[in-house]
């Protein structure tokens, strides 16, 4: 099962970073000058401190830093290279400063335009770290002031100059409720600045990262077949260890797909509660040790509902098709096994074991899907002491998105 879980991990990994393409993007080069080129999206969560370009489809890979780019911009992101005086204390609770006041250090980065006119909002990420920035009238950036930092050696206090920062700089009929309810967050940060351009320009529209309408839930129903086999040990009781073939099984699913507002919208968290069965019946010799060996029926049956949750990545191949991969920690919800050996002990369980899944597919049009499924051994009477089971699983399943 561990290398299962690692290969899962690692697949996923090698597929997300060695199929990030090539798009349409420009550079402006520390000599001012302005160069379409191709720029390797890797769908940074961070902000980059360099980037791999083409000046066409045919040429070489280069490589873009800080110190020889001062902008680049590829769709709606725009990033400028701009020495700031920013603060990075942790904001973790081992590592918080017991210092209210920001730390700042002198750093030339790469930051993120997100809204653009006389005031200019940017965001830098690194890590576990968010940090805005503004300009009014292409001014140098300044930090927006934001801490949290150790108070009496035990509790969390928060320095929010940030506030003050917007009250004093970019109010435009501002009232003390609404900036007090400003949150150092995105959307709650746009809202201000939007705000602020708007005053001061009544035609303004922002430009900088369109707002488009998102989904951010997909509701699926998950039919498919499961095959299956099943295996019985016990060290104690030898004459009851057995294997039983494969049993090909419907099962039922309905996925909800959580969409993460990043990396355009590849990574989701999936959640699939399901239904699924084995049956199997055999006749097999049993041993005895003072009588002679009979024929025994033997029969497995196990019927419940599961729910795996976990990580799936989107490939896009063209406009209407695009690959996916995800890998899911399966929890049970309810279940019932029951194993007959006509001459010998009976086992019976309503609890299962954990599982991993892996599996990989195809999506077309967003509404119809293909996948193939693999899942670790699964444990069908877990309470039983002197017996373990497998019960190995793998799926094709077929998907239709409701919405």
């Amino acid at each position: 099962m561990k290398k299962l879980i690692l290969f899962a991990l690692l697949f996923i990994f090698n597929f997300h970073f060695s199929q990030a393409k090539f798009e349409i993007g420009y550079i402006i080069a520390e000599s001012g000058e302005r160069i379409n080129v191709l720029i390797k999206n890797y769908d940074w969560m961070d902000n980059p401190k360099e980037f791999e370009y083409k000046i066409s489809e045919s040429s070489e890979v280069l490589k873009g830093n800080i110190r020889d780019i001062k902008e680049f911009g590829l769709g709606n992101s725009y990033y400028f290279k701009e020495t700031i005086d920013i603060d990075k204390s942790s904001e973790n609770f081992d590592f918080l400063s017991s210092t209210e006041k920001p730390e700042f250090k002198s750093e030339t980065l790469f930051l993120k335009k997100i809204i653009s006119g006389k005031a200019n909002l940017f965001i830098y990420k690194e890590k576990n770290i968010t940090r805005y920035f503004y300009s009014i009238d292409h001014s140098n950036p300044i930090q927006l002031i934001y801490k949290a930092y150790k108070y009496n050696d035990s509790s969390i206090a928060y320095n929010t100059d940030f506030k003050t920062q917007i009250k004093n700089d970019l109010n435009c009929n501002l009232s003390e409720n609404y900036i007090n309810s400003i949150k150092y967050q995105d959307k709650s940060l746009e809202k201000v600045f939007i705000k602020f351009n708007q005053c001061n320009d009544s035609s303004y529209i922002d430009k900088t990262d369109k707002n488009t309408k998102r989904d951010w839930f997909n509701l699926s129903v998950r039919p498919g077949i499961n095959q299956s086999k099943f295996s019985l040990s016990s060290l104690n009781r030898s004459d009851m260890n057995d294997s039983f073939d494969s049993f090909f099984s419907f099962r039922m699913g309905v996925e909800l797909e959580f969409i993460l507002p990043y990396n355009n919208g590849r990574w989701r968290i999936i959640a699939e509660p399901n239904f699924s069965s084995y049956k199997k019946e055999k006749v097999t010799e049993s041993p005895r040790i003072y009588a002679p060996s009979v024929f025994e029926k033997r029969t497995v049956e196990y019927s419940g509902i599961q729910l795996p949750v976990g990580l799936r990545y989107y490939l896009p191949l063209n406009n209407t098709s695009q690959l996916f991969t995800n890998i899911s920690y399966t929890i049970p919800i309810s279940g019932k096994t029951e194993i007959n050996y006509e001459f010998n002990k009976d086992l019976y369980s309503e609890r299962t074991g954990q599982k991993f899944e892996f599996g990989i597919g195809y999506q077309y049009l967003s509404k119809f899907s293909a996948e193939i499924r693999l899942q670790s051994n699964q444990d069908l009477i877990p309470r039983e002491a002197d017996f373990s089971s497998k019960l190995q699983t793998f799926s094709f399943i077929l998907g239709y998105t409701l919405f």
